[in-house]
């Protein structure tokens, strides 16, 4: 993150982190069939979770100052292959978020 705001020279006023569980992301993985994510583990996936996570969390993205909006969009129970008005909704939702973390997630 750090890295592409020194590229670009901007920071962005929303960031849309999408966020899924292991289970999940594995079954993509196994869908998409491609041989390169073939050896991908559930302990990789975790590791990676937990770098994004913390890199929202910790860096300047939610300070005070800052103020940026951040909404995670859990996709658990998101299908956007088959629902082609699912990113609709997601843009619905930008002028009601608050800087800061925002949820947004379909039970």
């Amino acid at each position: 993150f750090r890295l592409l705001e020194k590229i670009i020279n901007h920071v962005p006023d929303l960031i849309i982190y999408l966020t899924a569980s292991e289970k999940t992301l594995l079954k993509h993985i196994q869908k998409r069939g491609r041989k390169y994510e073939k050896n991908i583990s559930i302990e990789y996936l975790l590791k990676l979770d937990k770098a994004y996570h913390s890199c929202i969390e910790n860096s300047e993205t939610l300070n005070e100052k800052t103020k940026r909006t951040v909404l995670n969009v859990n996709m658990n129970n998101f299908d956007f292959e088959n629902d082609k008005n699912l990113i609709y909704s997601i843009i619905e939702k930008i002028p009601e978020l608050s800087p800061g973390m925002n949820e947004y997630y379909k039970e």
